[in-house]
């Protein structure tokens, strides 16, 4: 069921990302799969990229991505995190081909994606991005005005090191929220706040 107008433009006049403080979004822990949080989810995404803010997403968040892939689609400040069984899920509703090679998977979900930064979390941890497919757009991603060769980039980085031989629940939490606060200071440094 969505949102009624009304709640909605009242939620818009709410919602922190619309009067610019805020340097990034983050949705997926603890956001649960419930089909009114989703639409809240929805929207609070829908005006986080109308301001050009950074997003990072993970857990549910990707749940409800993978179920509508529009909704990130071309928007390459985003970031995922996506676990092995997210990622799965991921490439299967992006129509990504069971056979392709794993350690070149990420980065064509990234170019299907539109250059959305994938970081996919597994005994190697793999990050790309493709901003090379037709689905990557400059104008989505309040990126106008810029070089579009020099927007332009293929780029994946595997992370072989050995973590620890024990994992905790919440550690998934903590990267993205570690994926968030660099993406909030690149926003700065965007902005000039570093001279």
């Amino acid at each position: 069921m969505p949102i009624p107008r009304h709640i909605t433009e009242q939620l818009k006049r709410l919602i922190p990302p619309l009067d610019g403080s805020l340097h990034k979004g983050q949705s997926g822990p603890g956001l649960g799969r419930e089909p009114y949080m989703e639409n809240f989810a929805k929207l609070a995404l829908s005006l986080a990229r109308k301001q050009g803010m950074f997003l990072v997403l993970d857990a549910d968040a990707l749940w409800m991505v993978g179920k509508d892939i529009s909704l990130i689609r071309g928007y390459r400040r985003a970031v995922i995190t996506p676990n092995v069984v997210e990622f799965k899920r991921l490439c299967e509703q992006a129509g990504l081909s069971p056979s392709t090679p794993s350690d070149k998977k990420a980065g064509l979900l990234s170019r299907v994606l539109g250059g959305v930064t994938v970081l996919e979390k597994g005994a190697k941890d793999i990050v790309a991005i493709d901003t090379t497919g037709e689905a990557a757009d400059l104008k989505e991603s309040k990126l106008e005005g810029t070089n579009e060769d020099n927007e332009s980039t293929q780029e994946t980085v595997e992370i072989d090191i050995e973590g620890g031989l024990k994992r905790c629940g919440g550690q998934g939490d903590v990267l993205s929220g570690c994926v968030g606060t660099f993406l909030a200071w690149g926003k700065c440094y965007e902005d000039g706040a570093f001279g």
